[in-house]
């Protein structure tokens, strides 16, 4: 064997090696992204996950933000990408016809999210946080819904980018509520065959009511009765939304509602008491408040055009802090057990009592109406025009 043949071997060695710890690595985030989240994803653990030296993954990656944006766009966007295809297909968006058996298949996969899945979804929602996140968010899912979603006069009419868009958010809302405990006891198989026809056979969009939902801009109106808590509360929900949970210090807190750090000590042992406090808050005074506004609207123009500016107004481009703060809310609640469990005493209780005023509704039907309404919160972080779509040719037909 010549020397050069000897270093060609070498070569190609050192490659395979290369090669082999670049997945390892990815291995590594990905888990770690799954299960521990954001707050997890240093240097330190994912090179000790991968048992490797921290020096080999600061040879690959500039930083954190890099490392997380590689295990998205190499990892995690695929397994979304398919989804996404596929439930579009499967609800004959796409070239193809309308498969009720695979429609209910797909949307039970992503009800039932796995590892990649889950990993994608923290990786998703801190990209309102992190710079090179957001980047390659913008080049995955924001060229995705270029694609799809927004009209062009010829193959995309403004009702199938609606559609389109109303699907992918039901289906990646069923994703971000997939850690919900008991999540996984709903069958959507009947939910898929009942959305087949709507989408057969859309409404013309019609002018939507101008309502605004101006409680959608205030802040929230906390009443606890302690003008110091409610300011920590609001400060709490401000600085998460603007900086994410684990971005967020309680000195800030502090400042910003005007008080001392030790105020706020003296009322929430730590941080996370005081945001699941102001999470679960939020969820109560929110339900109803969207509720009675949609209401006004139902009354007058019905429950599907009362749907759609809902849509609207929440996907809005100047309400993008409030989606945050709310999205932050979902994505810690994955990691901390105690936030889970209030903003879902809240949700099961005004779910018990929907379902009380109208038996006939079955709870499915709430979980995946929840779950698309939080879905598409997601969809203009990459899609700021998703709000102008007329979402009333499906929730019209739908809800009448």
């Amino acid at each position: 064997m010549t020397s050069d043949d000897g270093a060609s071997r070498a070569g190609r060695l050192s490659s395979s090696r290369s090669l082999r710890n670049n997945e390892t690595l990815l291995d590594a985030t990905i888990e770690i992204a799954a299960t521990d989240g954001w707050a997890a994803l240093s240097f330190l653990a994912v090179s000790e996950r991968a048992g490797l030296s921290r020096r080999t993954l600061q040879s690959r990656f500039d930083d954190p933000s890099h490392l997380m944006a590689t295990a998205w766009t190499q990892r995690a966007w695929p397994q979304f990408h398919d989804l996404f295809s596929r439930v579009l297909a499967a609800a004959g968006l796409l070239s193809s016809d309308a498969d009720a058996a695979e429609l209910g298949s797909v949307l039970n996969e992503a009800a039932r999210p796995g590892e990649l899945l889950l990993a994608g979804s923290e990786l998703m929602l801190i990209a309102q946080f992190d710079a090179p996140m957001k980047t390659a968010l913008l080049q995955t899912l924001g060229d995705a819904l270029q694609q799809w979603c927004v009209p062009d006069g010829r193959r995309v009419t403004r009702t199938l980018a609606a559609q389109r868009a109303y699907i992918l958010g039901a289906t990646l809302g069923l994703v971000l509520f997939g850690r919900r405990p008991g999540s996984e006891k709903y069958d959507l198989t009947l939910d898929a065959q009942l959305l087949i026809p709507v989408l057969a056979k859309p409404t013309t969009p019609a002018r939507l009511p101008s309502s605004r939902m101006p409680h959608l801009d205030r802040d929230v109106p906390f009443a606890t009765g302690d003008p110091t808590t409610d300011a920590l509360l609001q400060s709490a929900l401000d600085l998460v939304g603007t900086n994410g949970f684990d971005g967020t210090r309680t000195e800030a807190i502090a400042r910003r509602a005007g008080v001392s750090e030790g105020a706020l000590f003296s009322r929430y042992s730590s941080k996370l008491e005081l945001f699941r406090d102001a999470i679960a808050r939020q969820v109560a005074i929110g339900v109803r408040a969207n509720t009675e506004a949609n209401d006004i609207i139902r009354a007058k123009h019905g429950w599907g055009i009362a749907d759609a500016v809902m849509f609207r107004e929440f996907m809005r481009p100047s309400r993008a802090h409030q989606r945050a703060i709310t999205l932050e809310g979902v994505r810690v609640s994955w990691h901390y057990p105690d936030v889970m469990s209030a903003t879902m005493a809240e949700l099961d209780e005004f779910l018990a009592q929907e379902m009380a005023a109208d038996p006939t509704r079955r709870a499915e039907s709430y979980h995946l109406g929840y779950a698309q309404g939080t879905g598409i919160l997601v969809l203009p972080l990459v899609l700021e025009s998703c709000y102008e779509l007329p979402f009333d040719v499906v929730s019209v037909p739908d809800l009448g």
